[in-house]
């Protein structure tokens, strides 16, 4: 005998018994994410991005990145500008300084503007 996907009765039993056990492991996985936020005593509930996560955990899959690789980028750019900056702000007496110095924060303020905006586009 089959059921209606092919399966034998008793490995259709058998996924279903997998699968229950699977949704114990991930609901486990979520709550304790969603405690690990709490700041008080008001318990948090579950998010959707707790259970993305928690499947993620169990099955262990790499990590979810919420953003898009664009905008980590575009951040990482202008954490790499702001260093800059103070290297040829220390330097602002000499005219290679003040150049790179102007340079570095144009860069900078861009790439962190384009960097939130990537960000943000990815969370529509």
């Amino acid at each position: 005998m089959f059921d209606e996907d092919g399966l034998g009765l008793s490995a259709a039993a058998e996924l279903k018994e997998q699968t229950i056990t699977w949704q114990v492991k991930v609901v486990a996985e979520a709550a304790r994410l969603a405690t690990g936020r709490e700041a008080g005593t008001q318990r948090e509930p579950v998010t959707p991005n707790d259970i993305v996560r928690a499947v993620h955990n169990v099955d262990g899959l790499p990590a979810v990145h919420q953003q898009p690789r664009g905008a980590a980028a575009s951040r990482a750019a202008s954490y790499v500008a702001a260093v800059l900056a103070g290297y040829f702000g220390n330097n602002i007496d000499k005219p290679w300084g003040s150049i790179g110095f102007s340079i570095t924060v144009i860069s900078g303020a861009l790439t962190g503007w384009y960097g939130e905006q990537a960000g943000r586009k990815g969370k529509r």
